[in-house]
């Protein structure tokens, strides 16, 4: 199956089933959103699957925190160019908590 020209949005995405989820379809033309608590690795996954010439990002993500997942919803929904800045982080702030965010760039 072509997953080209959706987007897949994988939690738990830096590392395990997540990663490969998160791989298997960047292969199949998705581009994925990465979303995990590990930011070194879920940035790292990110910019690996964006060198294979596929499209990625990396937004952190705690799903056991309703704000962390209304900011990955706010994220996600903004239009990007995959990969663009896969090696940039930029600080997004939330109510009280801070998170890192990477490749965000808007198309």
């Amino acid at each position: 199956m072509r997953l080209d020209s959706k987007t897949a949005v994988i939690s738990g995405a830096a590392s395990g089933i997540g990663l490969a989820t998160a791989q298997a379809f960047a292969e199949a033309g998705a581009r994925v959103l990465l979303g995990a608590i590990a930011e070194d690795q879920g940035s790292a996954a990110a910019a690996a699957i964006c060198a294979k010439g596929k499209g990625a990002d990396f937004i952190r993500l705690d799903v056991t925190d309703p704000a962390s997942i209304e900011a990955f919803r706010q994220e996600a929904i903004r239009p990007r160019d995959p990969c663009a800045a896969s090696t940039r982080r930029q600080t997004a702030r939330t109510g009280a908590r801070s998170r890192r965010v990477s490749g965000l760039v808007p198309a």
